[in-house]
């Protein structure tokens, strides 16, 4: 029976390494628009000199969205592909002009070489911990679902949704949320049981935690798949403010588990 379940886990973790390659493929193919933005008082500001010949024009519109924040750019750049042609109506000393510019590649290729080295050492290392003999297996089990959701986050962040076959980039997105959730809960779970149980309820903590990532994997995933089907900054800056809540919400409790960790040892 044991043998069974870590082969269907094994058969499991190749279905994850197959969506983190697609993952890859859909950070390789992420575009942006080819200056540097920031955000300030609720526009997003070209900082680089390129068009209009100076810096400091305001973004009022890319395509037909009317966008607000950087994050809306790189959502509605994120449906388009490296090279194609975007509409921009910019203001600039009170004048509005559209601009037809060509789309760059977000990551360079640096970036990714260094995406990748860094993911496969963590895949590695994932397994190493699962099947290396240990004093304690179940600790060392948890350790090993962090690590791979960690590898799993790193190569399934933000990219190009629109992959072909249709669908397997919402799957690498979905994917990602629950990463995303889940990676606090796995560390603060390990802390508990590291190196020896600390208290021996504590799975009644634990599992109303594990109930509310997988809850938020599945909002975030939702949201985003309306976003991406409608073309919809309204559902997409919902679920924006969710995954900022989720990131203060997450920050806190990885805090608590470095300190929890951290006071088993002194």
């Amino acid at each position: 029976m044991l043998l069974y379940r870590r082969r269907l886990y094994l058969f499991f973790c190749v279905g994850l390494i197959i969506i983190s390659a697609a993952g890859l493929y859909q950070i390789n193919q992420k575009a942006a628009l080819p200056f540097s933005l920031i955000s300030s008082d609720g526009y997003v500001i070209i900082q680089n000199e390129n068009i209009l010949n100076g810096k400091g024009a305001i973004i009022l519109k890319l395509n037909q969205f009317r966008v607000t924040t950087i994050e809306d750019i790189e959502f509605v750049c994120d449906g388009l592909n490296i090279g194609e042609e975007a509409k921009l109506l910019i203001s600039q000393n009170g004048i509005e002009v559209e601009k037809i510019i060509r789309l760059a590649a977000h990551y360079s290729f640096n970036y990714q070489f260094i995406l990748l080295i860094t993911a496969l050492l963590f895949l590695v290392f994932a397994f190493i911990v699962l099947f290396k003999p240990s004093s304690n297996d179940y600790a060392a089990l948890i350790l090993h679902f962090l690590i791979i959701s960690i590898f799993v986050l790193m190569t399934t962040t933000w990219g190009k949704y629109n992959l072909e076959p249709q669908g397997s980039g919402s799957l690498v997105r979905g994917l990602f949320h629950f990463a995303y959730s889940l990676i606090p809960i796995f560390f603060f779970h390990f802390t508990l049981i590291f190196p020896v149980i600390k208290w021996k309820h504590y799975k009644f903590v634990l599992l109303p935690l594990y109930t509310l990532a997988v809850l938020m994997g599945v909002v975030l995933s939702f949201l985003f798949l309306a976003a991406q089907n409608d073309i919809s900054l309204n559902y997409f800056r919902q679920y924006i403010f969710l995954f900022d809540v989720c990131r203060s919400l997450f920050a806190v409790i990885v805090l608590i588990s470095i300190f929890n960790f951290l006071h088993s040892f002194f």
